[in-house]
Order: C-alpha cells, then structure tokens, then sequence
C-alpha cells in the first residue's frame, strides 16, 4: 500500500509592517490578518525593515514614510534591491505629491493614507494580495485551500 504523500506547505501571502508607531503596527496587523496575510516580520525604522525583508523575503512590505533612523522613502531602494520580487506599498498621514513621486520614482506601487477608512485599506490590501496570488499561481506555487 502506497503511503499519502506529505502535502507540500501552502504559499501564503506575506508582509512585513514598517511604522514607528506600535499602535498603527497593531492596527494593520490585525487588518492583514484578517485579510489572509501572514505578517513575517514588524519594524520601527527603515533599518529593521531592511533587515526584516532581507531576513523573510516578504511578497509585501507595508512601509511608513516618516520614521527614525533611516525614512521610508530612503529605505525603499536597499528593499528593492534585498528582494526585487516585493511590492512596497507606503503608509503615510501626508500624501504631498513630491514624496509620494519620490517613493513612486523609487519603486513603490503605492500609497495608502492613514487616516483612510478601515474599508479603504481593506479594499487595497485585498487587491494587493489577490495580485500576489496570481503572482505565485503563475509561478506553479499553490495557493489557497
């Protein structure tokens, strides 16, 4: 009698949340969360999420603009260049249009403002982990149920 084979692990979509603010960090975890994110890893500056997305290689990066140490916008290219598969998507409470082209320039796929409405942000993190999906089902990976 054959044996079952061991499913192989499921894909899932993966995120990394870079925002000083703990309490935002809470805030979109949950939301992802719900969302079917997996959050690899959380940051506080531009540093640790480098560090983070060299460390996990996330498919998303969720990356404030003003942070300590080292900025989103300044972080952006060094995450690129970590793991040139991930989106970044940048979170800020000011969406001036020179930093938001600057960060569009620099390789982010967009922008969500924090004082969006919850089902804003749920509508874009939704389409950003449909668009993930697909990414990996044209890879032959397996997602889903």
């Amino acid at each position: 009698m054959e044996a079952n084979p061991v499913p192989s692990p499921q894909p899932v979509c993966t995120l990394v949340i870079a925002d000083d603010d703990s309490t935002s960090r809470c805030w979109l975890r949950g939301l992802a969360k719900r969302l079917g994110f997996s959050v690899s890893a959380e940051a506080a500056n531009g540093d640790e999420a480098i560090q983070a997305v060299i460390r996990t290689k996330p498919d998303l990066v969720l990356l404030d603009v003003s942070m300590p140490i080292k900025t989103g916008p300044h972080a952006i290219p060094a995450i690129i260049a970590a793991h040139p598969a991930v989106r970044v998507v940048m979170l800020t409470s000011i969406a001036d249009e020179g930093t938001v082209t600057e960060c569009i320039e620099k390789g982010a796929v967009g922008y969500i403002r924090k004082d969006s409405s919850a089902d804003e942000i749920n509508r874009v993190l939704a389409s950003l982990r449909a668009e993930i999906e697909g990414f990996h089902r044209q890879k032959g990976l397996h997602v889903g149920p």
